[in-house]
């Protein structure tokens, strides 16, 4: 019995409006963000920050766009996982190391 701990995450939603983000959900724990664009394009980012998550959620001056375009597309560390656009999935993979013989 194996448990795909991926399968769980749970996102929270952050309620706000924005000209350009239909949709954004955190989860500061996991350090996962999923945007959803006004355009239908779904994405999901890993290793994003907890602060970033978490002042999204509490601080409702924080414009979507702006946190998004800091914390996910420009951002150093975030990694992009996936996206859903043009009604296709694609699914990013990190760049695995060679194994030593």
């Amino acid at each position: 019995f194996i448990i795909n701990l991926a399968s769980l995450i749970m996102y929270i939603d952050v309620l706000r409006t924005s000209s350009a983000i239909s949709a954004l959900s955190v989860n500061p724990i996991a350090k996962r963000a999923l945007v959803t664009f006004k355009n239908g394009s779904i994405y999901e980012y890993k290793n994003v920050s907890t602060i970033a998550c978490t002042n999204v959620l509490l601080n409702p001056s924080i414009s979507l766009g702006k946190w998004v375009n800091e914390n996910c597309i420009h951002s150093d560390r975030a990694i992009l996982t996936w996206s859903y656009k043009n009604g296709e999935q694609y699914k990013y993979n990190e760049p695995q190391l060679p194994a030593i013989v």
